[in-house]
């Protein structure tokens, strides 16, 4: 059983395993403070290890910027994205537009299927970087 969170930032050893990516520890440093400054984050956790998260940074009412969702590779299809977004959904009930925007996490046609079966719509995709929309 997972644990879905909104009220604990994670640690820099949490994200380093989250990341599985190649991230020196300079982009790593970045990344926390982001993440610590970030208006909305919901992690999921699988005991003390951090294995999912959706974040983002807005004005709070009419747009968020999500910049951060992923689960990491060994939890996949077991539906902890689906509880992120619906639990980051229920916490941003005020906001009227989401922009999702991925270098690479987003590559797969299948990523991009789930999520316009989630309302985003795919605006654009240049030199790896996607941006998606969804309005309320």
């Amino acid at each position: 059983m997972y644990n879905f969170k909104h009220d604990i930032v994670p640690e820099l050893p949490d994200l380093k395993y989250l990341y599985t990516e190649n991230m020196d520890e300079a982009e790593l440093k970045n990344r926390f403070d982001a993440v610590t400054s970030s208006d909305y984050c919901v992690t999921a956790w699988d005991n003390d290890s951090l294995i999912g998260m959706i974040r983002s940074s807005g004005d709070q009412n009419y747009l968020q910027v999500i910049t951060d969702f992923l689960v990491h590779d060994d939890y996949q299809s077991q539906g902890i994205s689906s509880r992120l977004i619906r639990t980051y959904f229920s916490l941003t009930p005020d906001v009227r537009e989401y922009l999702l925007v991925s270098k690479s996490r987003f590559q797969n046609t299948y990523m991009i299927t789930w999520l316009e079966h989630k309302g985003f719509l795919l605006r654009s995709k240049e030199d790896g970087m996607y941006i998606f929309h969804k309005k309320k």
